[in-house]
């Protein structure tokens, strides 16, 4: 799960219209990915490997869900942390994201990238 109230840009004015406008996070605070399909890790995977693999799951956005693929890649670090890496395209408009409307917007694309890391620690 994100908080998208944490969303910051380089300008302030863009970051208070999307609590009210677009991705409206006074509404939808939140974005949440759940795995539909487990994940498997081999078990020889060890310090200073990479391995890549793909998450099934689903997206929810605006209050929107679609079922999403993420391409992963992960590496062991320090022999206790798995640090993994992925992003995928999203279309604001397969979410019902509005574009926002401003005087001083010339345009403004459908789409973006969700990126994500993740620090997983080993325990036990």
């Amino acid at each position: 799960m994100a908080d998208l109230r944490d969303l910051r840009s380089d300008e302030s004015i863009r970051d208070r219209q999307l609590a009210r406008q677009s991705i409206e996070t006074g509404t939808f605070p939140t974005a949440i990915f759940e795995l539909t399909e487990a994940v498997a890790i081999p078990e020889s995977f060890g310090d200073g490997e990479a391995i890549s693999f793909l998450a099934r799951g689903t997206l929810t956005l605006h209050g929107v869900t679609q079922a999403v693929e993420i391409p992963l890649e992960a590496a062991i670090v320090g022999g206790d942390v798995m640090v993994v890496v992925g992003s995928i395209p999203i279309l604001f408009s397969d979410y019902d994201v509005q574009p926002p409307r401003s005087p001083s917007l010339v345009s403004i694309e459908d789409n973006g990238v969700m990126e994500l890391q993740l620090f997983l620690e080993k325990t036990g």
